[in-house]
């Protein structure tokens, strides 16, 4: 498949006529930029009946040498395949379209502190969190990818705790006597209650980005030093900002809760 520069182009226009904060708020809401569940799944069971034979094999998945899932049933087959098909739809759009619009808006003048002027107006961004994540964004700026996504991974999963926090949702269990301890990233994004906040599309997408063994699995990686340093990358940060972007368009009412 290509993709011309005029076709591009087009596609970058409403972002480039708009003064840059506009434009960082058009790029946060931005839904075709986030995969579609429903369609991927659609798309999958369509793949697993027009290509019978792939379905009939029993997948697993190896990273660094490590097998990280087994699938055991059908169920489990869709499942990989699934993500196979996220993965592939997100990490194309952040390469053809997310990556050269940054490039564009960066040449137009675009700055670190237009993201970081974004994130802190949010209402539910903690103080704490702030000079962290304004380091991280400021590195990204200067291409040291590594350190940008050492900050801004782990401090992304302090900013949704901070956010259910702030809603009056419990973040902690209790362990051993009156002890609080936090729930793991994966039980905390399994919770119903979590789910019935995040929109599913939203919901998924920070999965796959920060837990999924399947997916990204940057909170993990980074978290126990398992991560290479080819996958601290531009593709990588610049699908955590678009997540930390798209978490500000989220602004729950009484109601929703």
């Amino acid at each position: 498949m290509q993709i011309s520069k005029e076709d591009l182009q087009k596609e970058f226009q409403p972002y480039l006529n708009v003064e840059l904060d506009e434009a960082v708020s058009y790029f946060a809401r931005e839904i075709t930029f986030i995969p579609d569940i429903e369609r991927i799944k659609k798309d999958t069971i369509e793949q697993s009946t027009s290509f019978s034979l792939r379905s009939l094999m029993t997948r697993s998945v190896v990273s660094d040498g490590k097998k990280i899932f087994q699938a055991v049933d059908d169920e489990d087959n869709l499942k990989v395949n699934m993500h196979e098909n996220y993965m592939r739809y997100m990490q194309m759009t952040a390469v053809v379209l997310m990556s050269p619009l940054f490039e564009e808006l960066i040449e137009k003048g675009l700055s670190a502190q237009h993201i970081i002027d974004k994130l802190n107006n949010w209402i539910y961004m903690d103080e704490k969190n702030k000079e962290f994540i304004r380091v991280g964004v400021e590195r990204f700026f200067e291409k040291d990818y590594i350190s940008s996504l050492h900050i801004l991974v782990p401090q992304f999963e302090d900013v949704i705790r901070g956010f259910f926090d702030k809603l009056g949702f419990v973040t902690t269990s209790i362990k051993k006597g009156t002890a609080q301890h936090e729930q793991t990233f994966n039980e905390f994004l399994e919770r119903q209650d979590i789910k019935s906040i995040l929109p599913p599309n939203i919901h998924k997408y920070i999965q796959m980005l920060m837990v999924e063994q399947t997916g990204s699995n940057l909170r993990n990686k980074i978290a126990h030093g398992l991560i290479h340093s080819s996958e601290c990358n531009l593709m990588n940060n610049i699908l955590i900002l678009h997540l930390y972007l798209v978490m500000t368009t989220l602004v729950i009412t009484t109601e929703e809760k």
